[in-house]
């Protein structure tokens, strides 16, 4: 009990320390981008994380079944049903990816124009924005599934430091990028890359956290009613 109590309080701790790392370098950073890029471009680029955090709703809750199947699978240590906790982590956050990419990049016409009323001096800017906007979809759902398959393997400690670099990597790099003369196109591909990239990193940990109790195994995909609800409802 002592131990679970330790537990706690060191992941509270790192939750903790996570977040407030991520507002100091938020108030420290963000108003030198905000600085540098101008009003316009800078509600371009909000609008890429904007949409990055809105395509996680299409894994349809994905996130939260993952954590549950893997958590109850992991405690009863069977195989077969991690494989199917994994297979519902995989299925969901891939099929939310491309429905938040394919959605983003359908309605690039509406948003440029009616939506966000785009000037003619950022048409080129704001192709490559939601050129951006449509990859960073597809990273942010899968970082999202491989958070899920770290938090259902009671890697909470690893989890908080992927949550702290999702939210700091893309605000220090674009800053970076500012600061050495680039401009709102370079940041669009920058933020393009970090998704995707963190969520291909954080992969190793997750498996190895896996293969440490046995329990590595092929996902399988077979339709899971009651994971849908779960996830829908």
């Amino acid at each position: 009990m002592a131990g679970r109590g330790r537990t706690l309080l060191t992941n509270l701790g790192l939750n903790g320390l996570g977040q407030a790392v991520a507002l100091v370098l938020g108030v420290t950073l963000l108003p030198g981008v905000i600085k540098s890029l101008g009003p316009g471009p800078y509600a371009l680029y909000a609008f890429v994380g904007l949409l990055g955090s809105y395509a996680v709703l299409l894994t349809i809750g994905g996130g939260e079944v993952a954590v549950r199947r893997l958590s109850e699978a992991r405690a009863s240590g069977d195989a077969a049903r991690v494989a199917g906790a994994l297979g519902a982590a995989l299925k969901h956050h891939l099929l939310g990816a491309t429905a938040g990419a394919l959605l983003v990049w359908s309605a690039r016409g509406a948003l440029t124009g009616s939506v966000l009323q785009v000037p003619p001096e950022l048409a080129d800017a704001a192709a490559a924005v939601f050129v951006a906007a449509a990859v960073a979809a597809v990273g942010f759902c899968l970082l999202q599934g491989v958070l899920s398959v770290l938090q259902g393997a009671q890697r909470f400690g690893t989890s908080t430091v992927l949550g702290t670099l999702r939210t700091t990597l893309p605000l220090i790099g674009t800053w970076l990028i500012l600061k050495r003369g680039g401009g709102l196109t370079d940041v669009a591909w920058w933020l393009a890359a970090v998704y995707p990239l963190l969520a291909l990193l954080f992969v190793w940990p997750a498996a190895r956290a896996l293969r440490a109790e046995g329990l590595l195994v092929r996902p399988t995909f077979a339709p899971d009613p009651v994971a849908l609800r779960f996830g829908l409802f």
